[in-house]
């Protein structure tokens, strides 16, 4: 513009100059100033428009992002505005279109609107799972049609010897995806390999659960799958050992005062096994494992424990012990003899045919002649024909609570011992002593029942000879001679009389005592007695060891040994303390089975307080979970540390 007004500025001079004419020039100038009206018409125009359209698009976006039209691009084009964008529905452009015309004329409006992409519909989903025992065979799934069900039953011939197929298999119309014919071809091949498994196969993917013939043939089963499979199909193993024989299967509980304390458990699968927890932890049990193995007498083993628990959380202080198909019913001093009476036959109804209750009421109250109350404080046990002590009432405190326990162990046998006492009462300096004199008293009975209390020590019952009462009246006297009183009731009936002393053959002299606990370390370096995981269950592999042990113990009658259970440091102390007690106990229970006689063997868990190896392995918790045999001092001998 500057450059056009020169010019024509230079070009007016010169006409100025070489021709003044007036009318002329103002022809000129009135040119000049119309062109430059023009120019600046024009702008002012511009600006306006530009300022316009910018208004009108800020409005409409707002207009469109209010609306949930966020996929929409708005542009101006001249007076128009352009509308584009992939709607999000088939309806969302009409809608939008719709709406901006409302706001400006819908001449103005440009549609360029893509409809959204209509999705192809998604294949169906195939699956099939084949179960396979031996040669029955059970498949099931969903299946692409009728000719990939004739190739999957030839497959599965081909893979069993004379199979038995249950055929449960639906298909569905449409084809199968990519990687279903690989995973399909894997799947059949991987039957083929296991006598009892589950495979389960899906579009590029196969899961194998199976049980190995042995559990050395877990590691070869997993390389051969490994080594099968095809590359563009992902495996899922699980290949578990067979399940160990549970040899006896039983449980045990005490109800002590609102809670179950569940010392052994047996169950036939995963399934009893959450069965018998969850209705444990219902009557106050604290969290437990079951062993898991075969060996159960019956298909509703879970039941039958199930109305054990409820007999003794009715009765609030009793024990209930299923060995087998055998259950016996303990009552607690504490308990009323007819509320006992009527739970025990409650429960004999509730039990399959081929379990037998024997239900041990509670002892009979011991009274006061003046006053006529029962005296609470003092420890009751009771010995039943069948060799079986209840310990029963209240002593002083748990330590002491568990060196009368461990002492009519030894005298008894684990397995014939269970521990119904309660910590509770104040009784004299002495009392220990005085137990275990009852206790040694209660030993030279057929049956019969011992009351140790504050003032009295009372044993009654029948002695295996005719000088027991005698013995125990001496026994009482010299051994818990603190006492003020003692009460012996025990009879001698001829026709049990026991074969006389001169029949009775000498016990030979045996080995060495230390000559014992060496071959008996020897025994346990070579092989361990181990259990079942977080049980007292021992494992079958264990029997040979224990038998081993059984009969070096048979050599050397006169020699005395502490059995010890040690565990991990996983768990809490207290359980670890509880579960290694219950295992040594149970290989004392082992022993007894193989007669050995237990007079000299005494049960102690020591828990995670001994390590022989590092915690923080696998290696080393190994070895820390383990049973030993110490040889104990004999007596006056000064004890090793």
């Amino acid at each position: 513009m500057v450059e056009f007004g020169c010019c024509w500025m230079n070009k007016l001079s010169l006409m100025t100059v070489g021709q003044p004419n007036p009318r002329r020039l103002a022809r000129i100038f009135a040119a000049a100033a119309f062109l430059t009206a023009c120019a600046f018409s024009l702008a002012v125009a511009y600006v306006s428009v530009n300022r316009y359209e910018t208004v009108t698009l800020e409005r409409l976006s707002k207009v469109t992002r209010a609306s949930g039209h966020a996929w929409a691009n708005l542009e101006p084009d001249g007076q128009f505005v352009r509308v584009s964008g992939v709607a999000s529905s088939e309806t969302d452009g009409e809608e939008l279109i719709r709406i901006l015309g409302s706001l400006i004329d819908s001449g103005r409006i440009i549609a360029e609107v893509t409809p959204p992409a209509v999705p192809e519909p998604p294949l169906p989903v195939h699956t099939l799972q084949i179960l396979r025992s031996g040669s029955d065979v059970t498949v099931s799934g969903i299946i692409p049609d009728e000719a990939e069900r004739a190739a999957i039953l030839r497959g599965i011939e081909a893979a069993v010897h004379s199979p038995v197929i249950t055929d449960l298999v639906e298909t569905s119309s449409g084809p199968a995806a990519d990687g279903w014919g690989a995973a399909l071809s894997f799947g059949l091949d991987s039957l083929s390999r296991l006598q009892r498994s589950s495979v389960f196969v899906r579009t590029e993917s196969v899961t194998v659960v199976a049980v190995a013939a042995a559990p050395e043939d877990r590691a070869a089963i997993e390389r051969q799958l490994t080594a099968a499979r095809p590359e563009e199909v992902a495996l899922h193993l699980d290949i578990r050992a067979p399940q160990p024989r549970i040899d006896p299967f039983q449980f045990r509980a005490a109800a002590l005062g609102g809670t179950i304390d569940v010392t052994d458990c047996s169950a036939a699968d995963a399934e009893d096994a959450r069965r018998i927890l969850e209705t444990a932890m219902a009557g106050g049990s604290a969290d437990f494992q079951c062993g898991v193995g075969l060996g159960s007498p019956h298909p509703d083993w879970a039941g039958v424990v199930a109305a054990g628990i409820a007999a003794i959380s009715e009765l609030t202080n009793a024990t209930i012990r299923i060995v087998d198909t055998d259950v016996r019913l303990l009552g607690h001093v504490s308990n009323d003899r007819d509320a006992f009476e009527t739970v025990s036959q409650r429960l004999e109804g509730s039990l399959p045919e081929v379990f037998s209750l024997h239900a041990v009421p509670p002892p009979e109250a011991i009274t006061d002649a003046a006053t006529g109350t029962r005296e609470t404080a003092g420890l009751y046990a009771t010995l039943s024909p069948e060799g079986l002590v209840r310990l029963d009432g209240f002593v002083p405190d748990g330590k002491i609570r568990e060196t009368v326990v461990v002492y009519a162990h030894a005298l008894f046998g684990s397995e014939n011992v269970h521990d119904s006492s309660e910590t509770g009462g104040d009784l004299p300096a002495g009392w220990p002593a005085a137990v275990f004199a009852g206790l040694d008293s209660l030993a030279l009975l057929r049956n019969g029942l011992l009351s140790v209390q504050e003032e009295l020590i009372a044993v009654r019952g029948i002695g295996r000879t005719p000088e027991a009462p005698e013995l125990i009246s001496q026994l009482l006297s010299e051994e818990a001679g603190g006492w003020s009183d003692s009460q012996v009731d025990v009879r001698f009936l001829d026709f049990l009389a026991e074969r006389p002393a001169e029949e009775t053959p000498a016990e030979p002299e045996g080995l060495d005592p230390v000559v014992c606990e060496t071959r008996i370390s020897a025994a346990l370096k070579n092989r361990q007695i181990a259990f079942a995981p977080a049980s007292a269950t021992i494992d079958e592999d264990s029997e040979l060891v224990i038998d081993a042990i059984a009969e070096i113990l048979a050599e050397c009658p006169s020699a005395r040994f502490e059995i010890e259970g040690h565990t991990d440091s996983q768990g809490s102390a207290e359980m670890n303390r509880n579960l290694s007690q219950n295992r040594a106990e149970a290989v004392v229970g082992a022993l007894i089975k193989r007669r050995v006689l237990t007079s000299g063997l005494t049960a102690v868990g020591y828990g995670e307080e001994q390590p022989v190896a590092d915690n923080s392995s696998e290696a080393g918790r190994s070895k820390n979970r383990r049973i030993a045999f110490r040889l104990l001092p004999e007596s006056g001998e000064q004890k090793d540390e």
